[in-house]
Formats: structure tokens, sequence, C-alpha cells
């Protein structure tokens, strides 16, 4: 991710499983996770120049399907992109289907 970075000629997206979390809000109950490693993620993507598009639907898209106390729900799946894929398509929106 970081050689492409450096060449502003392409539009670029990533999308799907990233298995991490930015905030601590997008992690319901079980283990929070560690800040600093919240913060590399973040690092990544902001050196990287890409920004997370957001999204409509649920907050969290993935659960270890118990119930109850042993519920664990997050958001790891995700889109993000560099500033010129957003101005190519405008239009695009992620949409959380679970």
């Amino acid at each position: 991710m970081d050689n492409l970075r450096n060449n502003d000629d392409f539009s670029w997206l990533c999308a799907g499983d990233l298995n991490e979390v930015m905030y601590g809000f997008e992690k319901f109950s079980g283990v929070p996770r560690p800040s600093d490693t919240m913060e590399v993620f973040r690092s990544c993507l902001e050196r990287c120049g890409l920004e997370d598009l957001g999204f409509e639907g649920n907050l969290f898209t993935w659960t270890n399907k118990q119930a109850g106390r042993g519920s664990i729900q997050e958001r790891l799946d995700r889109g993000v992109s560099n500033v010129r894929w957003q101005q190519i398509f405008h239009f695009f929106r992620v949409r959380h289907l679970t």
C-alpha cells in the first residue's frame, strides 16, 4: 500500500474485511481493542491517503453469533479510497447488508 500511495495518478479503492476496527465504539462487548492497535490502523490509512467511505445500515458487520452476555459485534468490513477515486465515483455508497 505504501508503494501505491506514491503514485498520484492512481484512483484506488480497498473494500472488504480489513479485520480491524478504527475506533473503540466499532466494537460491542468482549475484550476492548488496544488503542495503539487502532491508531496503527488509522495511521496506515492516513499515510496511504485513504479515507473511510462511511456506510449505510447496521454499524456492526461481524458477530460471534452468541446471544446475551457472550455476544460480540464489530465493524470489520469497510471501504476506503483515495480522494481521486472519490472524485470519479462521487455517487458511490457503502451499504452494510447484515
